[in-house]
This record gives C-alpha cells, sequence and structure tokens, in this order.
C-alpha cells in the first residue's frame, strides 16, 4: 500500500525523536501502535461484514432460483395430476359405456328361470319317460375305458336289454 524504504523510514524516526523528544517518543509509539491496530481492526470488520453481505445476497438469489424452480416444479406436477385425474375420468366413462352396453346385450337375452327341485325332479321323470317310449335299433357302444368283458357282454346281449340302472333298481325293489 505505502511504499516506504528502510533509508525513509531511519529519517522520519530521526525527525520524531527531535520533534517530541525522547521522554514523550515511547508513548507516542505506544498511542500510534494501539492506533493502527484498531484502524486493522476496523478494516477487518469491515471486509468481514462485505463478506457477510455479499454470502446473504448469494444466499436470497439462491433462494429465490430455488422458490422459481419449486414454483415451476409444482405447476408441472399439478399439470400432471389434472391430466392423470382427465385420463381417468374418460376411462371410468368408457367403462361406464361398456358396461351399459354389456347390460343392454344381456336385458335383451332372457335369463335361463331358476328351477326349483319339483320340477327338475319332473323334467328328469319327463325325461326318463321319453326315453322308454323310444324304440331303440342299436345296442349302446361300451365306454372307450370299459373292460373287455362288459364289452362282450354288450355285444352279446339283445338289443331291448340294455342296462338301465332305474330298470335293474326297480327289478330288483318288487
Amino acid at each position: 500500500m505505502f511504499d516506504f524504504s528502510f533509508g525513509e523510514l531511519l529519517i522520519v524516526m530521526v525527525v520524531a525523536l527531535v520533534v517530541i523528544g525522547p521522554e514523550q517518543l515511547p508513548k507516542v509509539a505506544r498511542t500510534i501502535g494501539a492506533l493502527a491496530g484498531r484502524a486493522q481492526r476496523y478494516i477487518a470488520e469491515v471486509k468481514s461484514e462485505v463478506q457477510r453481505e455479499i454470502q446473504l445476497e448469494d444466499m436470497k438469489n439462491l433462494q429465490q432460483s430455488v422458490t422459481a424452480e419449486a414454483r415451476a416444479l409444482e405447476t408441472s406436477l399439478r399439470a400432471g395430476i389434472a391430466s392423470m385425474e382427465e385420463n381417468a375420468r374418460a376411462l371410468q366413462a368408457q367403462a361406464g359405456e361398456a358396461m351399459a352396453a354389456f347390460t343392454v346385450t344381456d336385458e335383451a337375452a332372457p335369463a335361463p328361470a331358476p328351477q326349483s327341485t319339483e320340477t327338475a325332479d319332473a323334467a328328469d321323470a319327463a325325461t326318463d319317460a321319453a326315453d322308454e317310449a323310444a324304440p331303440q335299433t342299436e345296442p349302446a357302444a361300451p365306454a372307450p375305458d370299459a373292460a373287455p368283458q362288459e364289452a362282450a357282454a354288450v355285444a352279446d346281449a339283445p338289443a331291448s336289454s340294455v342296462f338301465d340302472p332305474l330298470k335293474q333298481e326297480s327289478a330288483h325293489t318288487t
């Protein structure tokens, strides 16, 4: 900052010794040293205050940029959520239309009425009576996994004596 050579400093000391005197020179030197220390501390405080202000300004700028990014992210998320809700509503509407179309086709076809056990028994009896009245021209073919003895017995039996479990049961009970 100041460019003093050793010769210049020596001249200033000699002049100070002559002007101030040897008795007052140590007191003046202490006072000048204390003032120089205070000046250095003041300069250091000013520097640190400037540094704090610069950091505070940087933090404010950083906060503003983060806040702006957060707002942008929030708006994009809200737009995405709105889009997803709109898609969900559209899918729900399509599902409702599909269910309505499915319901219409179900209502057009009559559903079979549930039968009670008495109705089912009467239907079975009618089927059995129709089977007995129908003339049988061929013997029934044996099941593919039937034993060879059963197949031979069915082939040798006359057409009128086909095995009927209901007839066998009624013959045994009478």
